[in-house]
């Protein structure tokens, strides 16, 4: 049975309409099979693609997520940091709206409806890695945190899972770096900045990006908040982005 009490910050009806979807309070897990062709770890798009793929092949598939269905890519990733990143979009063609000859003045930016704006997307396309959806493509969705007991076995809320084949897809998790001042200070990560929903934006952030791709969109995402200095040191595939 799934946690009855799980919840995310803030607690609207957007992330209600995502919670529903992704980690069902009232989901009662399945008794297991006798023997499954596949057992997935985690929900995110690797396992969800590898449960849907497997199943759709005619494997008897297990899904075990402990967290939340669809993984960083729906929740804390992808999908919340490119809504940001189109309203940031917007704010920067508006402020050099001048240099193409166009008038825009007093630019603002409201980042409660910002937010509001990503949690009412998100939820909408929760739809698509809701636990219901692959349940009714015939895999055996389990909430609840799993746990190897054997080669060919693993626990999960109290039910005994047999497997030929295992798929690990855990993902990753935000490091912190032992930065003085930085747990008095505080910080945001990637798990805690979309769960933001005051009326002024943060305006002093200090950024560690660990490719290139990450520094061009952690940079577009804040043209929301103050001017940016990207800082490059190190290898060439990492950097540092301080936001004054």
């Amino acid at each position: 049975m799934s946690n009855a009490n799980f919840t995310i910050e803030p607690w609207d009806e957007h992330n209600q309409e995502l919670v529903g979807n992704v980690h069902p309070t009232d989901w009662t897990n399945p008794e297991p099979a006798e023997i499954y062709n596949m057992v997935v770890i985690g929900a995110g798009p690797a396992g969800l693609v590898a449960a849907a793929g497997a199943a759709g092949l005619g494997a008897k598939v297990a899904l075990i997520e402990k967290h939340l269905i669809g993984g960083d890519c729906l929740n804390v990733g992808r999908v919340p940091s490119k809504c940001l990143i189109s309203s940031s979009r917007a704010a920067a063609t508006l402020r050099s709206a001048s240099e193409m000859g166009v008038s825009a003045d007093g630019v603002t930016i409201d980042f409660p409806a910002v937010m509001e704006r990503m949690r009412r997307i998100r939820s909408g396309i929760s739809a698509n890695d809701a636990a219901t959806r692959f349940k009714k493509l015939g895999i055996d969705v389990f909430i609840g945190a799993g746990q190897f007991s054997g080669p060919d076995t693993i626990e999960v809320d109290g039910k005994t899972l047999r497997f030929k084949k295992a798929v690990i897809a855990t993902g990753a998790r935000p490091a912190v770096f032992p930065i003085e001042g930085l747990e008095e200070s505080g910080y945001l990560t990637n798990e805690t900045i979309f769960s933001l929903t005051g009326h002024r934006s943060p305006h002093h952030s200090y950024r560690r990006c660990a490719e290139p791709y990450e520094t061009h969109r952690h940079e577009k995402r804040y043209y929301l908040f103050r001017s940016v200095q990207l800082r490059r040191h190190g290898p060439e595939t990492s950097a540092i982005i301080l936001f004054a």
